[in-house]
């Protein structure tokens, strides 16, 4: 049995993404399963009996299965080295991790809305002036301003870097139809946060060869 560990998720970043970069940045060896409509359909029917939640991302280690992004993000955060010894900065750590939920919140609602039309004035509604979006950005771009050092964390890059770094690259990778590729440049504390991450050299090998499309777009 293969021990490297298989990631399952949809073919875009999404809560996916921030899994895959810490474990190439902590030089983890892993498999990226691209999963479509009928996959991950073969996927629940052959897993249903032994998996009791079947959700995406899904990891497989060693024959077993875990989901819950969060959950694996620090397994892969763990495996290469990307937490942080001391307990206050891990809490610091979790705290960022968490404060991104309220991004992907604001954003992701939408995806229940059925009219295409009505969708994208939904989203475009989001980074208005009075936007849901708009709100969380301005609190998250006081919070990264408000950082004495280097990282999130202190001076070395950990998976609550990347997973800022992922979760904003996300709201402009432009697959989610509807918000403005340019939402984030008045930002100043976000931009300064992502250009730091994206430079780093075991963030930026990532994307290195990404021309076009979503990584290019919001990651590189």
């Amino acid at each position: 049995m293969s021990t490297v560990p298989k990631l399952y998720y949809w073919g875009m970043p999404g809560r996916a993404e921030y899994i895959r970069l810490a474990f190439h940045a902590g030089g983890v060896e892993f498999e990226n399963i691209a999963v479509t409509g009928p996959s991950y359909g073969e996927l629940k029917a052959s897993l249903s009996a032994t998996v009791p939640q079947i959700n995406l991302p899904m990891l497989e280690v060693n024959g077993q299965h875990f989901v819950e992004s969060k959950a694996i993000l620090r397994y892969a955060g763990a495996m290469g080295g990307l937490i942080p010894s001391d307990p206050l900065q891990q809490l610091k750590m979790d705290e960022a991790i968490c404060m991104t939920e309220d991004v992907f919140g604001a954003v992701f609602a939408t995806f229940s809305i059925k009219d295409e039309a009505e969708k994208l004035a939904a989203r475009k509604a989001l980074s208005g002036p009075e936007g849901k979006l708009t709100a969380v950005l301005k609190k998250f771009d006081a919070y990264l301003s408000g950082c004495t050092t280097a990282f999130i964390c202190g001076d070395e890059l950990s998976i609550a870097d990347i997973a800022v770094f992922c979760v904003m690259g996300n709201m402009v990778a432009g697959f989610l139809d509807g918000l403005d590729l340019d939402m984030l440049k008045d930002y100043a504390g976000i931009q300064a946060m992502r250009k730091k991450v994206a430079t780093h050299a075991k963030v930026a090998s990532r994307y290195e060869n990404e021309t076009e499309g979503p990584l290019f777009n919001g990651f590189k």
